[in-house]
C-alpha cells in the first residue's frame, strides 16, 4: 500500500477512535451529572448503561492504541471490554448475578430495561467480538493474513449488529435492537459500534480493494433489512440476502464471500425477532428462514469456488505471460486468417510494423520481403494442414536492414477453433558466422591443396637429386657421409608421404557431395584389391558378412575400409597369421559395420588418442606410416553423419566399429 494512503487510513481510524472516546466520555458525564439527554437521547429510547459507556470509551482508546502501536494499552483495553462482554452474556444465559452491573454506578434510569444497570445482550456480544479483534490485531501477536481476515470478519459482524439496531429504531422494530424482552441496545450505543467497526476495518484494510467502496455492502444491508422488517414475517424475504452474497463476486477481498454470508445469516435470524409475529404459521416462518440461509451459503460456496478457480487461472495466465515474455524468441499465435491473436514482447520488437499499429489483430505479412512472402503463406497453410512447418524467412526493418528468421509453426485447437503457435528466432548473425566459417574452410582447403601440391615438387627434386648424387658419387662417400645421404633420402620420402596424406585429409568434405546408393561389397572388394600385396605377403585371411546396399560416397567408403583393414594387417601379431573379419549389423535407422582382427591390440588409455591426426603410438622404425590414417577414417565417418570407436584387448586383437545412417525414404 502507498505510504500516503496508509497515512490517510490511519488518520481516518484515529478520527473514529476520537469520536467514540468522546461518545463514551459524554455518556459517563451524563450519568454523573444526571443528564438523561446524554444517557437516553430521547425519553422513549433505551438508555446507554454505565458499563456500556465505559466499554465504548475503552474500545475507542484501544483502537487508538492499536493505531499508535501501544501494544500493552491495546491488549489491556481489549481484554477488559471482552471480559465484561463475556461475563454479561453468561449472566443472561445462565441467569447469574455476578454484581458487575452496579459495580461502578447504581442505576437510576430503568426505561426499557429488564435488568437495571445491565447492558443489552447484543451490546455484550459486540464488546466480546470487538475486544477479541483488538487483542488479535495488536503487535503482541505476529499478524498474518488469516488474522487480518478474522479481524475484518469481526469488524463486519459488529458493524452489522450496530446497523441492525439503527434500522430497528428507524423502522420502529424493537426486535432489531432488543432481543426478546431483554435489555435493549441504545441508539447511540449502536452508532458507537458502527463507528468503531468502520475504524477497525479501515485500520486493517490492505489497500488493494479501495475501489470497492465500503458503502456498497452497508447500503445493501440497510435496504435488505428494511424490506425484511417491513414485510410480513411469513414472507420469504431472507432470500434477498443472496444479493449481498452476489456483491462479493466483484469484491476482491479474500474470503469476503464467507464474511458476507455470515452477516447475512445473522440478519436472517435477527429479522425473525425484529418483526411482529401476528397470526403467522411459525412452521412456515422457520422453513422460509432456513431455506434462505441454505440458499445464502450455497451461493457463497459457488461464488467462492468460482473466485478461487478464477484466481488460479489469473495467476497461471500471469505466469505464462511472464515466461513467454522472458523467452528471447518471438512467440505468436495466429488464427486461420493469419491474424495475430496473441504475441510476446519480442514479437512486437521483431515486427515493428505491427508494433506501431498497437493492435493485436493485424497480419505481420507486411514486414516480409517479397521473395519471402510466398514462403510465409505456404508454411502457414502447411502448418494448418499438416500440423507443423519450418522455414527461414527474411523480414525488412524500417531502417532498411534485412533480418533472417528461423520459424517453426505448430497447429493446436482451442474451443473448437484452430490456431498455429509460431516461434521465430533471429538467425541473421549465426547465419553470417556460418557463412564466414564455410568461406574460411574453403579457403583453408584451397590453401592446403596448393601448399601440398607446391611442396611436392621441391621434395621430389631433393629426393631425385639426392638419389642421383648417391648413384654418381656414392662409392666415394664413406662413414658418416654415406649415413647422412641415407637420412636425406628417407626424410624426403617421409615428407612426401605426410604431405600426400595431409592433402587427402583436406579433400574430405563436410557435405553430402558425391553421395549415391551402391553395393558396399563391391567397394570393399576394391579396397581389398588395393591391399592385395600386403595381404599376400602377410598370408592374412579376410572374411566378410553379406554386405548391404548403402547410401554414401563410394570412394570415401572404400578408403575407410582400406585404412581399417590395412591397419589390421600392419599391426599384426608376430606369433600368428592375421585374421580379419568385416561384419555388419542392421538397426532401425543405421548400419553398424565392424572390422575385427587378431593383432597386437591397443591399450584402453589410447582409445581416443589414436583418432587424433599425426598421433603415433609406435616409433617409425617399428611400423611405417604418418599417423594420419585413423584421423582420415574418423573424418570420413563424420562426413557420413556416423560415429567410429574401437574396442580392444591388448595383445589379443582389436575391433573397430563405425555406423552409417540409412537413407530416409
Amino acid at each position: 500500500m502507498p505510504l500516503f494512503l496508509r497515512k490517510k487510513l490511519g488518520a481516518f481510524s484515529f478520527v473514529c477512535s476520537l469520536i467514540t472516546i468522546c461518545l463514551g466520555s459524554s455518556v459517563l458525564i451524563g450519568w454523573y451529572a444526571h443528564n438523561e439527554t446524554l444517557i437516553q437521547v430521547m425519553p422513549y429510547f433505551a438508555p446507554m448503561q454505565y458499563n456500556t459507556a465505559l466499554g465504548i470509551l475503552l474500545a475507542g482508546i484501544g483502537l487508538a492504541a492499536l493505531i499508535f502501536r501501544k501494544t500493552i494499552l491495546a491488549v489491556g483495553c481489549g481484554g477488559v471490554i471482552a471480559l465484561v462482554g463475556l461475563l454479561t452474556l453468561l449472566q443472561y444465559i445462565f441467569g447469574l448475578e455476578l454484581g458487575i452491573d452496579q459495580l461502578m454506578m447504581e442505576p437510576y434510569i430503568t426505561t426499557r430495561t429488564s435488568h437495571p444497570g445491565r447492558m443489552a445482550p447484543n451490546t455484550a456480544l459486540c464488546f466480546l467480538l470487538y475486544g477479541f479483534a483488538i487483542i488479535l490485531l495488536s503487535n503482541y501477536f505476529v499478524l498474518t493474513a488469516k488474522q487480518s481476515l478474522v479481524g475484518e470478519f469481526l469488524g463486519f459482524f459488529v458493524l452489522s449488529l450496530g446497523l441492525i439496531a439503527i434500522a430497528g429504531y428507524m423502522q420502529g422494530a424493537t426486535g432489531a435492537y432488543g432481543w426478546a424482552q431483554l435489555t435493549r441496545m441504545a441508539i447511540h450505543t449502536a452508532s458507537g459500534f458502527v463507528v468503531l467497526a468502520i475504524g477497525l476495518i479501515a485500520y486493517i484494510w490492505n489497500g488493494k480493494n479501495l475501489a470497492q467502496y465500503l458503502g456498497v455492502p452497508i447500503l445493501l444491508v440497510l435496504v435488505i433489512l428494511s424490506l425484511d422488517l417491513y414485510m410480513p414475517l411469513g414472507a420469504s424475504m431472507g432470500i434477498l440476502y443472496v444479493g449481498l452474497i452476489l456483491y462479493s463476486w466483484w469484491y476482491g477481498q479474500i474470503k469476503s464471500t464467507f464474511i458476507l454470508a455470515s452477516i447475512s445469516t445473522l440478519l436472517i435470524i435477527l429479522g425473525y425477532f425484529a418483526s411482529s409475529s401476528g397470526d403467522v404459521d411459525l412452521l412456515t416462518v422457520y422453513i422460509n428462514r432456513t431455506l434462505s440461509i441454505v440458499m445464502v451459503w450455497i451461493t457463497a460456496f459457488l461464488i467462492e469456488r468460482y473466485k478461487s478457480a478464477h484466481l488460479k487461472l489469473e495467476e497461471s495466465k500471469r505466469f505464462v505471460d511472464l515466461v513467454i515474455n522472458k523467452i528471447p524468441d518471438a512467440v505468436f499465435i495466429k488464427d486461420k486468417s493469419s491474424r495475430i491473436v496473441m504475441a510476446n514482447d519480442n514479437f512486437w520488437n521483431t515486427y515493428p510494423h505491427d508494433k506501431d499499429k498497437k493492435r493485436v489483430e493485424q497480419t505481420s505479412k507486411s514486414a516480409f520481403v517479397p521473395e519471402s512472402l510466398g514462403l510465409v503463406v505456404e508454411k502457414e497453410m502447411q502448418a494448418f494442414s499438416r500440423g507443423v512447418s519450418e522455414a527461414q524467412e527474411t523480414i525488412l526493418l524500417p531502417s532498411g536492414e534485412k533480418r533472417v528468421l528461423s520459424t517453426k509453426r505448430t497447429r493446436f485447437k482451442s474451443n473448437d477453433d484452430v490456431f498455429i503457435l509460431g516461434v521465430s528466432r533471429d538467425v541473421t548473425d549465426s547465419q553470417l558466422a556460418l557463412e564466414e566459417i564455410m568461406r574460411s574452410n574453403e579457403e583453408l582447403g584451397r590453401f592446403a591443396y596448393i601448399a601440398s601440391h607446391d611442396l611436392q615438387e621441391p621434395l621430389r627434386m631433393v629426393a631425385n637429386f639426392t638419389a642421383l648424387l648417391d648413384e654418381e658419387y656414392g662409392d666415394k662417400l664413406e662413414g658418416d657421409a654415406k649415413k647422412y645421404m641415407t637420412f636425406i633420402v628417407d626424410g624426403a620420402i617421409r615428407m612426401q608421404d605426410l604431405i600426400s596424406d595431409l592433402l587427402e585429409y583436406s579433400r574430405i568434405g563436410a557435405d553430402d557431395m558425391g553421395f549415391e546408393t551402391f553395393d558396399s561389397r563391391t567397394m570393399i572388394n576394391s579396397a581389398l584389391s588395393n591391399l592385395s600385396t600386403g595381404i599376400l605377403n602377410s598370408g592374412a585371411g579376410v572374411t566378410m558378412d553379406d554386405m548391404p546396399v548403402i547410401h554414401a560416397n563410394p570412394t570415401q567408403f572404400s578408403r575407410l575400409l582400406q585404412n581399417l583393414v590395412g591397419n589390421a594387417i600392419k599391426y599384426r601379431h608376430p606369433d600368428r597369421t592375421p585374421e580379419v573379419h568385416i561384419g555388419v549389423v542392421e538397426h532401425d535407422d543405421h548400419w553398424a559395420f565392424s572390422v575385427h582382427d587378431n593383432g597386437i591390440g591397443i591399450k584402453k588409455e589410447y582409445f581416443e588418442q589414436i583418432f587424433v591426426i599425426f598421433n603415433r603410438l609406435h616409433h617409425k622404425n617399428e611400423y611405417k606410416g604418418t599417423g594420419i590414417g585413423l584421423a582420415i577414417c574418423k573424418k570420413i565417418v563424420e562426413n557420413f553423419h556416423g560415429q567410429i570407436w574401437v574396442e580392444s584387448k591388448y595383445g589379443t586383437g582389436s575391433c573397430f566399429y563405425f555406423t552409417l545412417p540409412k537413407l530416409k525414404q
